[in-house]
């Protein structure tokens, strides 16, 4: 999350016209996304019971799918009110925001590290 926050941030920097370099910045992004996106389906079946495991990656990809098609209705606000600026700051400021939600989950220890039933 920290490498997503760097280099979303650093795509503010790019100067016009430097298609490659925005190219690669947008190649890293997506990268670093595809982590986070995983793992929160497995620290949602990783919390939950076995029962309910399925259940809650279930409702975590719901919620992704949703987050997904409500982030390009914002993203075209925000493009056509403040330009690409405005939507890759409230990028960076979504992934601060994840950045700080995993740090939450960093101390727990899994139920099947720990010995114990799920």
């Amino acid at each position: 999350m920290l490498c997503l926050i760097g280099f979303v941030l650093a795509l503010l920097a790019v100067p016009a016209g430097r298609v490659m370099t925005m190219a690669a910045l947008l190649a890293a992004v997506g990268f670093f996304v595809y982590g986070p996106q995983m793992l929160a389906a497995v620290v949602a079946a990783d919390f939950a019971t076995k029962v309910a495991s399925a259940s809650a990656v279930g409702l975590s990809g719901l919620f992704g799918y949703l987050g997904a098609a409500f982030c390009g209705v914002v993203t075209g606000a925000l493009v056509d009110r403040f330009g690409w600026n405005g939507a890759l700051w409230l990028y960076a400021a979504s992934a601060i925001v994840g950045c700080a939600l995993l740090a939450t989950t960093w101390h727990r220890a899994s139920p099947l590290l720990r010995g114990g039933p799920p």
